[in-house]
């Protein structure tokens, strides 16, 4: 593989920038609660939601990392502390 493809000048360590993007995840499920569905508004929030899942997918190689083991229809993993 070339430079140009390789991801050694990716993320080192991808959890600390998915957690900066924990509250606002958790913010574009709390609208999707209060949107109708099937509306553009409703679409749009859930491509937002879809593209952070994605990028966690990818960074990390867990597929559900924002989600609990039992999530409910939109979960959410809590902190160890919690």
């Amino acid at each position: 593989m070339t430079r140009r493809h390789s991801r050694s000048n990716g993320l080192i360590d991808p959890v600390p920038v998915l957690e900066k993007l924990r509250p606002g995840r958790d913010g574009i499920v709390a609208e999707l609660r209060n949107v109708r569905p099937n509306t553009p508004h409703y679409h749009a929030l859930l491509m937002c939601l879809s593209a952070i899942d994605l990028a966690a997918e990818f960074f990390t190689g867990h597929s559900y990392y924002y989600l609990n083991p039992n999530p409910d229809q939109v979960g959410r993993n809590e902190p160890s502390d919690a």
